[in-house]
């Protein structure tokens, strides 16, 4: 958790000197930007795992993302960030074993949310309707990040879940896949306390919102990608290796730890303490 927070904390001390300088690299979808919402994600198994994600709010759409991809992003719109800087980052992205590996846009006025999750050997896509979480508000009031929020619970991807949303900040989104609460979702646990985000950092916006097309990412239905997911992340537990014809390149990074990342097609296969731990069960 220390190493965490420093790590985060140096993101967010040279991100504050370029952000201002943000520019509209032409990528396909842009959005002014509003606020931005830290949250750590845990996974509470055999070892707990700590993640750190971004939640981008903007006009028109969000994006949840990991927080070093957000960093490395963030460094490529400005003209001031230098060469050290970047690779610094882009290294810290390679080699994080804790790194959230989905994307997630919520597009208020299509009213739908896409999807990005890495599978090795690729990267694959989905759309799926905002507001399909049917929530029941509760009796219960927490404060989190200096926001009083209230309760309220949904049936979700086959878990039970309790979020916590504050009504001050006028947003209907949240961590991950959440939506659809008169406020922004600050916090989010499992009824098993499994997955866990909560939020350690509000502020305004100052890097655009932005949604680049992926022409290699493969567009499928939700229950194909989730089914293609925990494919192949049981091949990676198992050491199954992709088929030859699917492989165009292969790196190997061994990290700190001194364990390995392999990235085929640039897309990496992480070893996981506690194996994969999908979100959704269904």
């Amino acid at each position: 958790m220390k190493s965490l927070k420093f790590i985060t904390t140096g993101i967010c001390l040279l991100l504050s000197a370029l952000m201002v300088e943000a520019q509209d690299n032409g990528a396909n979808l842009h959005s002014e930007p509003q606020y931005e919402c830290v949250y750590s994600y845990i996974i509470n198994s055999d070892v707990q795992e700590t993640y750190s994600a971004v939640l981008q709010i903007g006009k028109e759409f969000t994006r949840f993302t990991d927080y070093t991809a957000y960093a490395v992003d963030s460094l490529s719109f400005s003209t001031s960030a230098s060469d050290e800087d970047k690779a610094k980052f882009e290294e810290a992205k390679r080699l994080s074993m804790y790194y959230f590996d989905q994307e997630i846009w919520q597009n208020f006025s299509q009213g739908e949310m896409t999807v990005s999750m890495e599978v090795s050997p690729n990267i694959m896509e989905y759309k799926e309707e905002l507001g399909l979480m049917n929530w029941t508000l509760e009796e219960g009031c927490e404060t989190i990040c200096g926001y009083q929020c209230n309760k309220a619970t949904a049936s979700y991807g086959g878990r039970e879940w309790v979020v916590w949303y504050a009504p001050q900040i006028p947003s209907t989104a949240g961590p991950w896949k959440f939506n659809g609460l008169p406020g922004l979702i600050l916090a989010a646990s499992d009824s098993e306390s499994k997955h866990k985000f909560e939020a350690i950092a509000f502020r305004s916006g100052t890097v655009p919102v932005v949604k680049a097309a992926n022409a290699a990412a493969f567009q499928s239905s939700r229950e194909k990608v989730l089914k293609a997911k925990l494919t192949s992340e049981n091949d990676i537990k198992e050491g199954k290796m992709p088929g030859i014809t699917e492989v165009k390149n292969v790196q190997i990074y061994k990290t700190s730890a001194g364990t390995n990342i392999v990235y085929i097609n640039g897309v990496a296969r992480r070893p996981r303490p506690n194996g994969y731990q999908p979100i959704e069960l269904e």
